[in-house]
């Protein structure tokens, strides 16, 4: 348990030892040899100054280091997670998840988004109107614009 306490975080960078006593830990030495020194008299006064640097000083630079480091993280995952909203109606391809070869496509469709379902999935239509056998996630669909998606497939001879 000691080791554990004695660890610095990565999220406060301080001990929780240090957090919850306001002072670090004793060293590893045999204290029964050591001679104390007369701090009883000022026991009381040295109490309430570790008490005043604790919540004046110790407490709000922990508090302040907290919400500087979950900004990065929040701001570290927001940058790769992307909350991505697609109306009904709209035209999108999907990414293959598996490429059979060099000359294949990448990306399958177009497709028409039908309904969102949740907050996580999108119903897609295929180009002869009938409904795709599964449900896509936002990290499947790319959307795409008009000018780049014609809903009916010009065929060459």
């Amino acid at each position: 348990m000691y080791c554990i306490n004695i660890k610095q975080t990565a999220r406060h960078y301080t001990t929780p030892f240090v957090a919850m006593f306001g002072r670090h830990e004793n060293d590893f030495i045999y204290y029964s040899e050591v001679t104390s020194s007369n701090q009883e008299e000022n026991a009381e006064a040295y109490i309430k100054e570790r008490v005043e640097y604790i919540n004046n000083i110790l407490f709000p630079s922990i508090n302040t280091l907290t919400k500087k480091s979950t900004k990065n993280v929040r701001d570290k995952f927001n940058s790769k997670h992307k909350m991505v909203d697609i109306k009904p109606g709209t035209f999108v391809m999907i990414r293959k998840d598996i490429k059979p070869n060099k000359l294949d496509t990448l990306n399958d469709g177009p497709y028409k988004v039908l309904k969102k379902i949740d907050k996580d999935a999108y119903v897609l239509q295929g180009q002869i109107e009938n409904l795709l056998g599964r449900n896509y996630t936002p990290s499947q669909i790319i959307e795409e614009t008009s000018k780049q998606i014609t809903t009916n497939p010009v065929i060459l001879n």
